[in-house]
């Protein structure tokens, strides 16, 4: 999506967001198709579940960003 010139030069926000971003296909179609509701409104600790996922798909950013400058490393 960014390009071969994000991978010569990453830039960590713009990792991030795309991780972030990737969150809306859990909260939007997986979550509600398991029964769930969107954004997991229907479990006990929904806020609780939001955060988690919000900080897995952040981590996921992180390595992506991780990745590339590695990838520029070698």
């Amino acid at each position: 999506m960014v390009g071969q010139n994000w991978l010569a030069q990453p830039q960590f926000p713009s990792a991030l967001s795309f991780g972030v971003i990737t969150v809306l296909i859990p909260f939007l179609i997986m979550q509600p198709a398991m029964g769930l509701g969107i954004a997991a409104s229907k479990t006990p600790q929904p806020y609780i579940n939001r955060i988690k996922s919000l900080i897995n798909h952040s981590i996921f950013g992180c390595g992506l960003f991780l990745t590339a400058e590695l990838f520029n490393f070698f």
